[in-house]
């Protein structure tokens, strides 16, 4: 009897540690070109687009699977994995993040902060960052 009840634990923690994450763009914060040290030049993106990332905390890993552009139902594959760094509870609003970093392109890089409502990325390369912020939908 105890091994049946193990082997149904060990089911269940493994459901509860991968699972898929859905984003809506809410807005591009700041997307432009870095000029000098201090300057920038920021642009508004008009882009849409559902996110999706599947995340597994037990190996420590996010997978974004393909990006939904609302406007036309254009769907664009992606395979970037990220490494989770932090999984933490926020002490100031008690609730659970998780921080990743990946390379989507060479030698640009990613940040992703995954909560419970919202998700947050920033993306830079040679010059260049965007900062994302997405609605947490699933």
């Amino acid at each position: 009897m105890k091994k049946i009840l193990v082997m149904i634990s060990l089911l269940v923690i493994n459901v509860i540690f991968a699972y898929q994450v859905i984003g809506e763009e809410q807005a591009i914060i700041l997307q432009g070109i870095i000029k000098d040290k201090d300057r920038y030049n920021a642009e508004k993106a008009d882009i849409n687009y559902k996110v999706y990332y599947d995340v597994d905390e037990k190996n420590k890993t996010v997978k974004r699977l393909y990006l939904e552009n609302m406007k036309n139902n254009e769907t664009i594959n992606d395979s970037t994995e990220y490494a989770i760094i932090e999984n933490y509870i926020n002490p100031l609003d008690n609730k659970k993040y998780i921080k990743a970093v990946g390379k989507p392109a060479n030698p640009s890089l990613e940040l992703l902060v995954i909560g419970e409502k919202n998700i947050l990325s920033s993306r830079s390369t040679l010059g260049y960052i965007v900062l994302t912020e997405m609605k947490r939908i699933k």
